[in-house]
């Protein structure tokens, strides 16, 4: 990924299926994805190309997950990782935050914790990752994220791996009726691993070995049910 206007090459080479869904997400995005595909990868790159692209000043996006040491275990170092090689760079660690320079001024990237929703009131974003939705309180999305991105009318992703008919399946099935519709502003993809090819036969056959039918199909078929 090359920031416009700029020789700098962010180290990320994605996977043809995270290529696919970089290249047909949309302003609203639902990522169902087996454990190992690579989502985290995935989602902190879309996220940084959704700032580097953004023609709004100084452009904001946070990455969003059920709790804070789950952000700062899983995705703080694919940012640092990521970013490290953009000039003029800030990390803070103490706030999770990453700032660097794009074309409309300085963006930053929140990573952010939804353990309590009204603590993230009064922030304006561009754009939002929401990681493992099911874990979430059920009014984070409506009642404070969806008002954060009105006024630069940004959009959203919520990826992760089934746990069941929760608040995640219903944000699948309601981008799948969506883009059933015809509706432009939708994209719903799911991915398994006996698809995916990102894991081997031999690997998948042990891990169904050692996991109840249920576990198996539920971490490694997508399965709701």
């Amino acid at each position: 990924m090359t920031q416009p206007g700029n020789p700098i090459e962010i180290p990320y080479t994605p996977r043809p299926l995270q290529g696919y869904f970089h290249k047909h997400a949309r302003r609203w995005s639902v990522a169902v994805c087996h454990r190992r595909f690579g989502k985290t990868v995935m989602a902190v790159n879309h996220l940084i190309r959704k700032l580097i692209q953004c023609e709004r000043p100084n452009p904001i996006g946070a990455y969003i997950a059920p709790t804070y040491g789950l952000v700062e275990r899983v995705a703080w170092p694919f940012v640092q990782e990521y970013l490290d090689v953009m000039p003029d760079r800030k990390f803070n660690s103490a706030l999770l935050r990453a700032q660097f320079p794009v074309r409309s001024g300085m963006a930053t990237f929140w990573l952010l914790s939804g353990e309590k929703p009204d603590n993230l009131r009064g922030i304006g974003l561009d754009y939002a990752i929401l990681d493992e939705y099911a874990e979430m309180r059920p009014r984070l999305f409506p009642e404070i994220v969806r008002p954060a991105l009105s006024d630069r009318r940004g959009g959203a992703l919520w990826i992760g791996t089934p746990k069941g008919m929760d608040a995640f399946k219903a944000k699948h099935d309601e981008a799948k009726a969506a883009v059933g519709e015809g509706d432009p502003e939708w994209f719903s993809c799911l991915f398994r691993a006996s698809a995916t090819g990102v894991l081997d036969a031999e690997e998948l056959a042990s891990c169904r070995a050692t996991m109840s039918e249920n576990q198996y199909e539920q971490e490694y078929e997508c399965s709701f049910s």
